[in-house]
């Protein structure tokens, strides 16, 4: 059944993407599979940056196997691990390398809710995953975004996948002033669970970056469009496997294949968000703003939209990134 993003027609709704170049990230499964086949369908290249290769190159073997069609556009492995800031940035500079345009970038990949672990530099790995590594790849592809972006008729994207789940973190739970904001625990927390919710912290990250992102782009009269968006409730395969540990795994299964899209359905707003034509005819409307299935514009947090949180988010971000990693942006 799933939710109400089933009313997308890739086929129809989405533009015609030849000689126009995409990354997804963790576009070796999930949503972020079907967000590289459907845009390889419309005949963009598209460069599936995952860290491990046999699986990107696995998925786009099953991609070229769904369509088959010579007017389909190709699909290249690219590496990128998000696992450290400083491979994020090297990963984006070897892409600057091979190409000359640039005009969508899905930063798909991240980390679900998960123990709290340390990285070897002392930021929790959630964050580091989910919010410093995205954020190091996407400002060291700038450049070529920003060259792209000024050619005629250019219509660049970048689409950050949030989740609904930033809305778990209220006021007083975070100030984005400190390393130790970034490191936050969450402990004793039942509703939701401490994982959960410092997933959550990190995907508020996301639709703040967002925006401040834009408001970047904007004062330099530069015509990108920044979308954070909800992708809905989908049954990936991790999604799956979370279930499997749980308890009742199999009701939990059943009851969750009423409610959620599948996979395919689940790229629907990501899609959207990429490369649809009704963002191309009024991108204004669609910058800075927040999309759920099926490409709603909808009202995030409260918290999502604070300036002075985003202020803070920016500020505590470049200053990790320096005297952590030595990288500047």
């Amino acid at each position: 059944m799933g939710s109400s993003a089933s009313v997308l027609n890739p086929d129809n709704d989405l533009l015609d993407l030849h000689g126009k170049v995409a990354i997804v990230t963790g576009a070796n499964a999930g949503i972020g599979y079907w967000t590289a086949a459907h845009l390889s369908k419309r005949g963009a290249k598209v460069y599936l940056a995952c860290r491990n290769e046999s699986r990107a190159t696995g998925a786009i073997t099953s991609i070229e196997a769904w369509n088959t069609s010579k007017d389909r556009g190709s699909l290249i492995y690219h590496h990128l691990s998000l696992d450290d800031p400083r491979e994020a940035k090297k990963s984006a500079e070897e892409f600057l390398a091979k190409e000359t345009r640039l005009d969508i970038v899905v930063n798909n990949a991240g980390l679900l809710a998960s123990p709290y672990e340390k990285t070897k530099d002392g930021i929790v790995n959630t964050m580091v995953v989910n919010h410093l590594s995205p954020l190091v790849f996407t400002h060291t592809l700038s450049p070529l975004l920003e060259k792209t972006a000024s050619e005629p008729e250019s219509d660049v994207r970048i689409i950050n996948v949030s989740s609904l789940m930033h809305s778990a973190i209220r006021a007083g739970q975070t100030k984005f002033d400190s390393i130790d904001s970034f490191n936050a625990r969450y402990e004793g927390s039942w509703v939701p669970p401490e994982n959960l919710k410092r997933y959550g912290l990190t995907k508020l990250a996301n639709i703040l970056w967002t925006n401040t992102l834009q408001k970047q782009y904007d004062a330099k009269n530069v015509p990108i469009t920044c979308i954070s968006m909800h992708p809905g409730g989908v049954l990936t395969d991790s999604a799956l496997e979370r279930l499997k540990q749980s308890a009742i795994p199999r009701l939990r299964i059943a009851i969750s294949r009423l409610f959620a899209d599948e996979p395919e359905q689940g790229s629907f707003t990501t899609l959207f968000a990429a490369a649809s034509k009704e963002i191309a005819k009024d991108k204004g409307k669609y910058r800075a703003k927040y999309l759920a299935p099926y490409g709603k514009i909808v009202e995030p947090s409260k918290l999502a939209k604070d300036e002075t949180l985003a202020n803070n988010l920016w500020g505590t971000t470049q200053k990790v990134l320096k005297e952590i990693y030595g990288i500047e942006v």
